[in-house]
């Protein structure tokens, strides 16, 4: 994401010095949803896109909101931050990892608060040594674990 990041911002960059208007803004990804969905993603989704149009950011991000917290991190791993909902909590995450749990009445409050934070030159985490940990969290969230797969 970093470099992705740098090369977004030297486009910026150059456009704005020919001259050219590029609007930048909040990217809301959503879950499709599937037989996982845990909680009010719709209401969700709908609250933040609101949100997030009224504060009119001006900062270049890609924001998941997902409707479980066993596939969302993993759908959404290419977002900066994201939340997985869970039951009565989601787990809030940035790069991919998940840096907290929190109320689901929390949610908007948390995304807003974290675009309004957003440092894009923050390093992504390095290896994804939390990933099990993240499982864990994931299962305890919502009841459910992935299944065990056969060797490819």
């Amino acid at each position: 994401n970093i470099g992705k990041r740098k090369w977004e911002r030297e486009v910026l960059e150059a456009a704005k010095e020919a001259g050219i208007p590029i609007r930048i803004g909040v990217n809301i990804i959503a879950c499709p949803t599937c037989g996982r969905l845990v909680g009010d993603l719709f209401t969700v989704v709908e609250e933040v896109e609101e949100a997030v149009a009224r504060q009119d950011f001006d900062k270049n991000l890609d924001v998941a909101l997902m409707g479980c917290a066993v596939n969302g991190p993993g759908e959404a791993e290419g977002a900066d931050l994201g939340v997985s909902l869970g039951r009565g909590r989601a787990h809030f995450f940035k790069h991919g990892e998940v840096v907290d749990t929190i109320p689901e009445d929390e949610i908007v409050d948390t995304v807003l608060e974290a675009i309004e934070n957003w440092d894009e030159d923050e390093e992504p985490p390095g290896d994804g040594a939390a990933a099990e940990k993240d499982e864990a969290d994931a299962a305890e969230t919502t009841g459910v674990t992935k299944p065990d797969l056969p060797p490819s």
